[in-house]
């Protein structure tokens, strides 16, 4: 039988509140208390392979920023250029930027991401959107948290 380990991640499926919580060890030295550290809704009517996008891009956000070393980030998209540029903007260019939140980031960073999502959602992106106004405001509060710690 395994241990928690204070870097572990847990995903538990909240059926009454159709969520799923991804939960961490409250503290290096409490690991039997989980604490809520993201939740991802479940859409009505979402296929396994949108879900499974979503939830992959959580768990490896996680990861990434838990363990730096072992994750890296390989840029392909600079902010200034996609937000000078007179091209379609997509929620995967947020994506991008959202995928690379970590200990690093700063709220530059949080706002390239707001008119990343503002800017793909005013032309048109459902998904970006819907990200923008269910997703984003609870996850951008988690790293605006982490930001202010600094």
């Amino acid at each position: 039988m395994m241990k928690v380990q204070p870097s572990d991640l847990i995903l538990r499926f909240d059926a009454d509140g159709n969520d799923v919580l991804l939960l961490v060890p409250k503290s290096p030295t409490d690991v039997a208390t989980l604490k809520q550290f993201f939740a991802v809704p479940v859409p009505v009517g979402v296929t396994v392979s949108e879900f499974a996008s979503e939830m992959g891009a959580a768990v490896a956000s996680f990861l990434h920023a838990r363990h730096r070393d072992r994750f890296e980030v390989i840029e392909t998209l600079v902010e200034d250029e996609v937000l000078e540029s007179t091209e379609a903007v997509t929620f995967g260019d947020a994506r991008l930027l959202i995928d690379r939140l970590g200990e690093d980031s700063d709220l530059a960073d949080l706002q390239a991401i707001d008119a990343l999502l503002q800017i793909a959602s005013e032309q048109g992106d459902a998904e970006a959107e819907s990200y923008l106004h269910n997703r984003w405001p609870q996850l951008r509060t988690i790293f605006v948290r982490r930001i202010s710690r600094k």
